[in-house]
């Protein structure tokens, strides 16, 4: 190889020091905190000025910015996967609210849920849905949603809804051998599955244990003292004024965990349930052709003048998830750009560096894995680190 050539490739490859490395990231989390202070455009500008901080700091250090920006664009093409999923969970939640599937299923809970349980019937649920269908962006999409809206029904704190809703889809995609990211850890460390599962019971399950308990406390107190539980008839009436309720409604439903618990690709699975529900909007609740389509864009919009269900049913649509998908874009270009300057790899080393003991091990990954997730925005990523 010529010398010209050896100068390119060292060029290409030329990474911050340390001190480079803070500085950058210090302005990148600047820029990102002055867009969200300011309360304008979202951390999506900001993330989106980041590529422009990163270009910048390429010219002043002379270092060359396409082999840079490739590292942005073969990190997207990673969560181009989850890209597509949040949209397919968008049309899903827009198709499920107009066929009245989630109506559905919020008078059933109305009905047959004490609100004193709520809280931690929400974490079960969400976990054993999570765990037999290995996916927690399915759960907290379909079971989610319906549980969000019965605890603002019955007045319970929306966070602590949402809580348990995360908390559980969370655990069940954790322990469940039909997620990717169970089945990716073993595959990376060259460990089994179900020793890498077995493995994971003893830090996972105490922790649903505990949040378990916390949610049963915390379900009591939100329904003691001056709780007023609100008449929950008029939600109930207001639903099924607008939609028409029974089984046939919850078709959608039984379609996805079928799909699912089959190991058919989750996108499909959504994308079949959506039109599913699409079908059951058009036979049972009367919508035009027209309408399903608009609907699964842009969204739900209910005609119901109360204002919980009215929050909780003008929802869903793809357009709904553009937003998330612009953050995630620019936020894991931005994590695959430091990459190949070499930022993480200098944090990391200070790190690594002081690991003497068993539990300066233990402590290193996990500090490891907050900030490649924090960094590089990904679960995946989080993983080859670690």
């Amino acid at each position: 190889m010529s010398f010209r050539g050896e100068k390119i490739v060292m060029s290409e490859e030329k990474k911050l020091n340390m001190p480079q490395s803070l500085l950058l990231l210090l302005l990148i989390i600047g820029s990102v905190a002055v867009c969200i202070r300011l309360k304008t455009g979202g951390p999506m500008i900001g993330l989106f000025f980041s590529w422009i901080i990163i270009y910048l700091f390429c010219k002043w250090l002379k270092i060359k910015y396409d082999h840079v920006v490739s590292g942005a664009y073969d990190a997207i093409r990673v969560v181009v996967p989850t890209l597509c999923l949040l949209m397919a969970i968008g049309v899903m939640i827009g198709t499920w609210l107009q066929s009245g599937t989630i109506a559905t299923i919020i008078a059933g809970g109305l009905k047959l849920i004490d609100p004193t349980w709520l809280l931690p019937l929400t974490l079960v649920f969400c976990a054993v849905l999570s765990l037999v269908t290995g996916t927690s962006y399915g759960s907290v999409g379909s079971a989610g949603v319906a549980m969000m809206a019965i605890g603002n029904a019955m007045g319970i704190n929306p966070g602590m809804v949402a809580g348990a809703v995360i908390c559980g889809a969370m655990f069940g995609d954790k322990l469940s051998p039909l997620s990717d990211t169970t089945n990716l850890a073993p595959a990376v460390a060259g460990a089994k599955l179900n020793d890498h599962v077995r493995s994971m019971l003893w830090t996972t399950l105490p922790t649903f244990v505990i949040s378990l308990v916390l949610f049963v406390i915390l379900g009591i107190s939100q329904t003691s003292g001056g709780y007023e539980e609100g008449n929950l008839l008029v939600y109930t009436e207001a639903l099924q004024g607008e939609f028409k309720l029974g089984l046939v409604t919850l078709i959608p439903a039984a379609v996805i965990i079928a799909l699912l618990l089959c190991k058919v690709n989750a996108i499909v699975s959504l994308g079949l349930s959506s039109v599913c529900a699409g079908a059951v909007a058009f036979f049972c609740q009367g919508a035009t052709l027209q309408s399903i389509i608009r609907v699964a864009y842009n969204g739900y919009t209910t005609q119901i003048e109360e204002a919980v269900l009215k929050t909780i049913l003008n929802r869903g649509g793809m357009s709904s998830m553009l937003q998330y998908v612009a953050i995630i874009c620019f936020a894991v270009g931005m994590g695959g750009m430091l990459d190949r300057l070499g930022v993480l790899n200098n944090i990391l080393r200070a790190i690594t560096g002081r690991i003497n003991s068993d539990g300066g091990l233990i402590f290193a990954t996990l500090l490891v894995g907050y900030i490649t997730s924090l960094i590089k925005t990904g679960r995946a990523s989080c993983r080859e680190r670690v």
